[in-house]
């Protein structure tokens, strides 16, 4: 028997779709918005993949170590 905590790790570990996160979290920026496009963008120094700073989920998953790049399809 594996205990509860064990599993919502594991889950977490497998978890590579942005779908399943749960819906965008949006956030705003402290300075306004930018003039271009890509710099709403900045790439993981973990796995090189572009992360959308507007979209929280996709920060909170390139901050953990170690983690894969995220499926952002659709």
């Amino acid at each position: 028997m594996v205990p509860e905590h064990f599993r919502q790790i594991e889950c977490l570990i497998v978890m590579t779709k942005l779908s399943e996160p749960g819906p965008p979290i949006p956030g705003k920026r402290h300075n306004g918005e930018p003039e271009d496009e890509p710099e709403y963008f900045y790439p993981c120094p973990i796995c090189g993949q572009l992360v959308d700073m507007r979209d929280l989920r996709q920060i909170m998953w390139h901050a953990r170590p170690g983690h894969k790049p995220l499926d952002i399809g659709p």
